[in-house]
């Protein structure tokens, strides 16, 4: 569940912008 967490920050990162 680790690995999936950093993963989805990247995928969320540019979003939100």
């Amino acid at each position: 569940m680790s690995d999936f967490y950093w993963l989805t920050i990247i995928v969320v990162c540019p979003y939100p912008r």
